[in-house]
């Protein structure tokens, strides 16, 4: 019977006990190297799945929650038809991909006009009187100023701030080259009289923006965060369960809560993966003493922090003899 004959192993690259890979199956040693990362990954995924199945998942982007899906739509592809002719010679002065820049900015554009002529709308329900485009903004780290040049051109009143200027700035017309201005912003201590402080991917800046914000008893905020930084230093946790870039939105949604701000999360319909946008439209009162008390407790941590950690990294002093 088949059962009783006995078959000759097939060939394998699995070595037995006694052997050694190399003289098991000749794997070139850049494959087995390709090999061993690919395993790691993988099994940092199954392992990331089964935390997730074990604390439940919940889906981590919630779309439209501020603003209609119809309404958005409806808007983005106005402002679309509108500012689409940009693309023609826009990577030539800025080198970078006009698909996702200038259609990015049109959709944040886009949700932030239906987002203010919604506020706009209830204020008239309440019985205030309201002008059209009233709201004022400053945007922090404007970067290629597009958004800016978007909103002024809408009708809106703000200005743009950036470390550097850009080569497309001379692109914009003369109303829109006077507010967009090249200097360095000191968080510690800036100001700022706008109604909205909005931050763009702004690196560093972004977890000071909350503080920002507090400094004007009228002002509200829209943050899209990109790269995790602290106030000092990069931003170094990471719950596993989430990942860091859901660990950093809570991170700088607790830094504006201390401060008084009523946060909402909301996923934008732009060509990004860091496309959450915390937005703060209300805020609790708080008075003066207790909201200097909590930004400097949250300084101080960080600072400490930071100090520690270039402590540990740094060579010793007997070491640089």
């Amino acid at each position: 019977a088949d059962e009783f004959v006995q078959h000759s192993p097939s060939p394998s690259i699995i070595p037995s006990p006694h052997e050694s890979i190399s003289s098991a199956a000749k794997v070139p040693s850049s494959t087995l190297a390709n090999m061993s990362f690919k395993a790691q990954k993988m099994l940092g995924q199954l392992h990331k799945w089964g935390v997730n199945h074990t604390v439940g998942y919940k889906k981590r982007m919630q779309h439209d929650r501020l603003i209609k899906r119809a309404v958005f739509a409806e808007k983005y592809e106005a402002l679309k038809a509108k500012y689409k002719s940009w693309v023609v010679g826009w990577e030539d002065v800025t080198k970078m991909d006009p698909a996702k820049y200038i259609f990015e900015d049109v959709a944040i554009a886009a949700y932030l006009i239906a987002l203010w002529e919604g506020e706009d709308h209830t204020r008239r329900v309440q019985g205030h009187e309201v002008q059209p485009c009233s709201q004022t903004f400053v945007d922090l780290g404007c970067g290629n100023g597009f958004l800016v040049n978007i909103l002024l051109n809408e009708g809106y009143k703000g200005r743009g701030i950036d470390l550097r200027s850009r080569k497309i700035w001379e692109k914009y017309s003369e109303d829109v080259r006077a507010r967009l201005i090249e200097m360095p912003i000191n968080p510690e201590s800036e100001k700022f009289d706008e109604e909205w402080i909005l931050a763009n991917h702004s690196d560093e800046l972004t977890p000071w923006v909350p503080l920002i914000a507090a400094e004007n008893p009228h002002a509200r905020f829209f943050l899209l965060p990109c790269c995790f930084w602290d106030f000092y230093k990069k931003f170094q946790g990471n719950d596993p369960r989430v990942g860091q870039y859901q660990t950093y939105l809570a991170w700088v949604e607790g830094i504006a809560k201390r401060v008084g701000f009523n946060v909402e999360r909301d996923a934008l319909r732009i060509p990004s993966t860091k496309n959450i946008a915390l937005v703060a439209l209300s805020r609790q009162p708080m008075d003066h003493d207790t909201l200097k008390q909590h930004r400097s407790e949250m300084l101080a941590t960080s600072a400490s922090t930071a100090a520690s950690q270039y402590s540990s990294s740094s060579p010793s002093s007997s070491s640089l003899l």
